[in-house]
């Protein structure tokens, strides 16, 4: 294969993968034009993708020529997940806090150039926060995102932040790389982050690192998200003995599962 056509075929895998992205947050399905608008790929383009992944399995197209994740990815997640055992051990922690928080706790671990929210526990109020779990972070504006960010070097995390895109997703978004980077300053000096409607109107969030015993790295953070009239600015510290001793329990169990992962 030349260099030429590996380079397309990397493109379009990219592309293929936005696709699959884009279809993880759709709970209706979403049609070829929507899909194509959403990841900038034509109509076309986008047609004949979604047309292999159908052949494959991996999306399903009803009668209104809609499409949707197959059960195929459910399984392989979900197959993955068991195989890590995130959910099983880390489940329980997560509940806990929920339960004690009354809101949404979720965990985001880092991968590669990428950071994802992995699991997550619901806490017991009627007007409930929509989870994100599966979702990539942003990380200029996730309170966890910012965590990860703050905990390496300067240069490589605004690297990794303008690879992502400094995004304008709220009037409150961070979108100036020099107030970006005076704010990982103030997270790093002060060991958590906020997210003061950044992502979503009306939302908090606080979040803080998770780092596995005896490794310098940050494998991922957790965080606690309320609506805002329920968790005003001031009242988030509170929350932060609760996230920290979290965080110290889950660093222990990815440790766990990073030892067992090695030992196969």
């Amino acid at each position: 294969m030349t260099e030429l056509k590996a380079s397309a075929r990397v493109a379009n895998i990219e592309k293929m993968m936005e696709l699959l992205e884009a279809l993880s947050f759709t709970k209706h399905g979403a049609s070829v034009t929507d899909l194509a608008r959403q990841t900038d790929l034509t109509a076309s383009a986008s047609s004949r993708m979604l047309a292999t992944l159908h052949q494959e399995g991996y999306v399903t197209k009803d009668q209104a020529g809609r499409y949707r994740l197959s059960l195929r990815f459910l399984a392989l997640g979900a197959r993955y997940a068991d195989q890590l055992g995130i959910e099983e051990l880390c489940g329980p922690v997560l509940k806990r806090a929920a339960e004690d928080a009354g809101e949404l706790v979720q965990l985001a671990l880092v991968e590669g150039r990428e950071m994802r929210y992995v699991a997550r526990a619901e806490g017991n109020n009627r007007v409930r926060v929509v989870s994100i779990l599966g979702k990539r972070v942003i990380p200029h504006a996730f309170a966890a995102g910012k965590v990860w960010l703050a905990y390496m070097p300067t240069a490589d995390a605004l690297k990794i932040a303008l690879e992502h895109g400094l995004t304008q997703l709220t009037q409150h978004t961070i979108t100036d790389v020099a107030r970006l980077q005076r704010e990982l300053e103030h997270v790093r000096a002060q060991g958590f982050a906020t997210n003061l409607e950044e992502v979503d109107e009306g939302l908090y969030s606080i979040a803080v690192p998770i780092v596995v015993p005896n490794r310098s790295e940050i494998v991922g953070a957790v965080a606690l998200t309320a609506p805002a009239y329920r968790l005003p600015k001031k009242q988030l510290k509170d929350r932060l003995p609760l996230l920290r001793n979290v965080a110290e329990q889950l660093g222990e169990i990815l440790m766990q599962i990073s030892v067992s992962r090695d030992e196969k």
